[in-house]
């Protein structure tokens, strides 16, 4: 019987363990997910940004150009 509780002990340990190295990975798959995520939507916004300024360049030299007739 001694053999049986000491056995257990082990498995018990072993668990422990495994549980312990999974929470750690999964806390360095949530911080790389939060970076690609942070990552990905500071590119579009710069994307955005960019573009939408094209768009009031455009915007403003169709203005200055157009033709006016006196």
């Amino acid at each position: 019987m001694l053999t049986d509780a000491s056995g257990l002990l082990v498995e018990i340990k072993a668990l422990r363990e495994e549980v312990a190295k999974l929470r750690e990975d999964q806390r360095e798959q949530t911080g790389q997910i939060i970076i690609s995520n942070y990552d990905a939507n500071k590119k579009n916004a710069e994307v955005v940004a960019s573009t939408t300024e094209s768009v009031a360049k455009m915007q403003d030299w169709k203005e200055r150009s157009k033709v006016v007739i006196s």
